[in-house]
């Protein structure tokens, strides 16, 4: 059986622009097919 071609799309914030002192805010992510049609 092939395996279907699938895209994971993410975003990713933080509370500043300095990664030793700012964490994490929020996160996301989504998967697509190849025709961007949302997979789950």
């Amino acid at each position: 059986m092939a395996m279907a071609n699938t895209l994971y799309w993410h975003d990713y914030e933080t509370f500043g622009i300095d990664p030793s002192r700012d964490g994490p805010s929020q996160f996301a992510g989504i998967r697509t097919d190849e025709n961007l049609n949302i997979i789950g």
